[in-house]
């Protein structure tokens, strides 16, 4: 168990180059890495366990002379990075997210066609406005 909670023996790993696809510069991730032993490697780039590079992440962002940019960079790279270990939406919560935004969207088709079904009557009832008139005692009567 690392000092920060996460399990070591985590078999998700990462590597340099997923750090910078999550915004880390090149330098950025040579620094999180420096320390660390890789755990495999993967062609021409070495593996690092995700919880070791969470943690470098973290020494890194205590460590007093930092950057106000650079600790920004690492706090939306340790929240990228802890995503994988524990997605933060379940595949049930998606699912049902999902369902809830057909309904609302099935609700929304369905006031939308009233609401063009009523814009149609209201024209029609304008236009028979207009033409329907009778006459009663040869006075041209508009029916209002």
């Amino acid at each position: 168990m690392s000092r920060y909670g996460l399990d070591n023996n985590s078999t998700m790993s990462i590597t340099r180059k997923q750090l910078k696809s999550f915004g880390a510069s090149e330098y950025l991730a040579k620094q999180l890495t420096q320390g660390l032993q890789p755990i495999a490697r993967q062609r021409s780039a070495y593996v690092y366990d995700i919880a070791q590079v969470i943690d470098a992440i973290r020494d890194k962002l205590d460590a007093p002379n930092v950057r106000k940019t650079t600790k920004a960079k690492l706090a939306q790279l340790e929240i990228e990075v802890s995503g994988l270990i524990e997605p933060s939406v379940s595949s049930q919560q998606l699912l049902d997210a999902i369902a809830e935004a057909a309904q609302a969207n099935t609700r929304f088709e369905q006031t939308a066609r009233k609401a063009r079904k009523a814009a149609q009557e209201l024209q029609t009832y304008k236009k028979e406005r207009r033409l329907d008139f009778s006459t009663h005692n040869n006075i041209v009567v508009f029916k209002v």
